[in-house]
């Protein structure tokens, strides 16, 4: 099974995430990418703390006790998500993700939170990922195939790069002077108030499906659970 290790958000904080993925849509940022920007379904929407990849079922059960041995050795208190900003993965000025940040003051919880998750999974899964932990859900994938070995057209570029100056604001809900148009108005970007209440880590398996993928949740991890 294809497996992943994640913070589950509210049905309020998806719904959230896809009013601000709704508002970037309009930006013209986003309109002048079109079909090459491709929005994630909001109720996928999930902050994956490790990625676990291929893992023989006959060691899930092992999985799981070591996923929750780490976890009850945390000394940790529920606590909030917060939002902090936009992002992107890739090269500067082609991006291949757009991201939402998570962080601020809840920036330590979820490092522990991706730590123990980590040892857990360690031994299991087929993954070759060594990137470090970043929070951030995944907001939309940026997909140039069908170009036939050509790059991207010098328009496309252009916006791009376009896309990438979302991202350089620390904060949502700001305006960019530095985005100013013609009549010095600059963009607004929007604002997202979340309120997920962490209480554990929950372990996903990830079909891929001709629709999409499709999410399962196996197991539940409660934070300092009941004795």
């Amino acid at each position: 099974k294809r497996l992943f290790v994640a913070v589950e958000l509210s049905s309020a904080d998806k719904a959230e995430v896809a009013r601000l993925m709704e508002e970037l849509r309009g930006m013209q940022q986003c309109q002048e990418l079109g079909k090459v920007l491709k929005w994630v379904n909001p109720e996928n929407i999930h902050l994956t703390l490790k990625f676990l990849g291929n893992t023989d079922v006959q060691r899930i059960q092992e999985l799981k006790d070591q996923l929750e041995t780490e976890v009850n050795g945390l000394e940790l208190e529920p606590f909030t998500l917060l939002a902090s900003g936009l992002g992107t993965f890739g090269k500067k000025g082609s991006p291949s993700v757009l991201w939402l940040g998570l962080g601020r003051s809840c920036q330590a919880s979820l490092k522990a939170l991706s730590q123990a998750a980590a040892r857990g999974c360690s031994g299991f899964g087929d993954s070759k990922d060594t990137k470090g932990f970043n929070a951030h859900v995944t907001l939309a994938r940026i997909q140039l195939r069908g170009s036939r070995g050509k790059g991207p057209s010098k328009e496309l570029k252009s916006a791009l790069q376009r896309l990438d100056s979302l991202t350089s604001q620390p904060e949502l809900g700001k305006r960019k002077p530095e985005d100013a148009g013609p009549k010095g108005h600059g963009t607004q970007l929007p604002e997202i108030s979340l309120s997920t209440k962490v209480q554990g880590i929950s372990l996903i398996e990830s079909e891929l499906l001709q629709g999409g993928p499709k999410y399962t949740t196996l197991c539940f991890f409660p934070l300092n659970p009941e004795p």
